[in-house]
């Protein structure tokens, strides 16, 4: 009886799981969401095992009630605890929600505890294998949303109307990060002309050392480190605005270490794998330790003060003099960004960075350390401004490279004389001859009119290229030294930084319009009962 007395004990309570499901299952039966007027009940499943999306659901929570509405955000109870569906179902039941909110889920997923007359809004922020599943695309409801980190392919097996879907990069709380006032002590504390904030403290040389010890001895991870490190971090440290572009720099070595290390028969993952778990992480390492190099010289000999907040840099062997430990990410992050004469940010995805969003929101200004790369986007924003002004029909096609091209015109257009006035400033060759045209893909063209236009302060995030980003040694020097020592053009950069990112990165303004795709009222529901089902 012992032995079989936890075995019933277990099965009694799954029975009193079920019966209890079944009850709050018919008891929602009959319930759909009350017509939606200006005050929303938003309901947000989130979980206490990923700390980004549990900051992520808690700042996006507080933002919806900013703008007037109530929330729920539904966690686990503790940390010995998975969610049920059952607590799901009790959370719906006792909140009734106009919409539910998750992050890199879809509907299908929670389908076991989720009314098919609630809307679903799901923020994508990375890509998750459910997100391309077709099966799982087709338990999608009529009425849900997608916005995010939208990627096509993604789009075209959801089958999601383009008008329910909103397309946005990083984003940062404007609720969190603000430039109100701090206290006296907090700012002193913070006060410095340089700052920078990252746990990425190891150097591009320990982590290749890690990477290499992580494998056995003739093992090809340590092979293709030994070959690629050395290569990738001269690279990186010798990236110029004036030179070839960074990425594909990077693609052309990993590509040569594996032909020249790699069996025939290697897996074809492996080049993604390659890329993404040793020649990305060495590079980034590479461009920020440089930079922060150049930092700590100027400020040494200028008698200027440098600040690194973030993990492990008190252990770095050149910067450990100047490591301030690790910040929360909370009032005493938004202090520090407001505090520094000016923040530093550089990385491989360019300036799009929450970094850089947060200290803009925080009244702080941050210089970018640029690549080609970082400044060929402004030539594709150019490019999409012009194919939204021009008849596509209008555009002459041409064979070029070994393939089918429109010509595109760019002279006397404002978008275009923009990113040409840039290049010529920094020295850059153009990517086509100077002849008033250039040629685009045909796809790209295509899409032009079903994509939004972008504003000139969303794509030039950071202001000026030219005065607010540096590429060398002596361009950092000059750039920072003119933003430390005018205070009007600190403020300059500071007002536009702060603008674009209230306007176009802010938490606040994503919602709103997240939201406003399921608040227009309907005439219909899906009637294929309580509950989805799959199919």
């Amino acid at each position: 009886w012992a032995r079989r007395a936890p075995a019933e004990q277990l099965a009694a309570a799954g029975e009193r799981q079920r019966v209890e499901t079944q009850r709050v299952r018919q008891q929602l039966g009959a319930w759909v969401p009350a017509p939606r007027g200006d005050r929303l009940r938003v309901l947000l499943p989130t979980t206490r095992y990923s700390t980004y999306i549990q900051h992520a659901a808690g700042d996006l929570a507080h933002t919806i009630r900013g703008l007037g509405h109530e929330t729920l955000v539904v966690t686990e109870p503790d940390d010995t605890s998975t969610m049920a569906t059952l607590g799901m179902l009790h959370a719906i039941d006792r909140f009734r929600p106009d919409v539910v909110f998750f992050i890199n889920t879809i509907r299908p997923q929670s389908s076991a505890w989720l009314p098919a007359g609630v809307p679903a809004i799901t923020w994508v922020q990375d890509p998750m294998p459910a997100l391309f599943n077709r099966a799982m695309a087709r338990g999608m409801g009529p009425h849900d949303a997608i916005v995010g980190h939208l990627h096509p392919e993604m789009l075209e097996r959801l089958g999601v109307p383009r008008e329910r879907t909103l397309y946005s990069t990083v984003l940062a709380s404007d609720a969190k990060f603000h430039p109100g006032p701090a206290d006296p002590r907090n700012a002193e504390r913070f006060a410095c002309e340089i700052a920078y904030v990252s746990h990425r403290s190891e150097t591009p040389e320990a982590l290749a050392r890690r990477l290499a010890d992580s494998d056995p001895a003739g093992g090809l991870t340590r092979t293709l480190t030994e070959h690629l490190a050395p290569r990738v971090i001269e690279l990186a440290r010798g990236c110029d605005v004036r030179g070839p572009s960074l990425l594909p720099g990077l693609l052309d070595l990993t590509r040569e270490a594996l032909t020249a290390h790699a069996s025939k028969d290697a897996p074809e993952h492996i080049l993604s794998d390659l890329l993404h778990q040793i020649t990305h992480p060495l590079a980034e390492l590479a461009l920020r330790h440089q930079m922060l190099d150049w930092a700590a010289d100027l400020c040494e000999a200028r008698g200027w003060r440098l600040h690194i907040y973030g993990r492990g840099w008190e252990s770095h062997p050149r910067l450990a003099r100047h490591a301030r430990g690790e910040l929360p990410h909370d009032e005493s992050l938004r202090v520090a960004y407001g505090s520094a004469r000016l923040h530093l940010h550089t990385g491989l995805g360019g300036v799009y960075h929450q970094r850089v969003l947060e200290c803009a929101l925080s009244g702080g200004c941050t210089l970018a350390r640029l690549k080609p790369d970082d400044l060929r986007h402004l030539e594709w924003w150019a490019q999409n401004e012009i194919t939204q002004d021009v008849p596509a029909d209008s555009l002459e096609p041409v064979h070029v490279c070994g393939g089918d091209f429109l010509r595109l015109p760019i002279a006397d257009h404002p978008a275009s004389m923009m990113v040409q006035a840039l290049y010529d400033r920094l020295g850059m060759k153009p990517q086509h001859p100077l002849t008033g045209w250039q040629v685009v893909g045909i796809e790209q063209v295509r899409e032009a009119p079903r994509r939004p236009r972008v504003p000139l302060s969303e794509a030039w995030l950071i202001g000026d290229p030219a005065s607010c980003g540096f590429w060398s040694r002596e361009s950092f020097e000059s750039a920072a030294t003119a933003v430390i020592l005018s205070d009007r053009r600190r403020q300059n950069l500071i007002d536009w930084q702060r603008s674009a990112a209230v306007r176009h990165y802010s938490l606040s303004a994503f919602a709103k319009r997240a939201l406003t795709l399921i608040t227009a009222p309907t005439s219909t529901l899906p009637a294929a009962g309580p509950f989805a089902t799959s199919r």
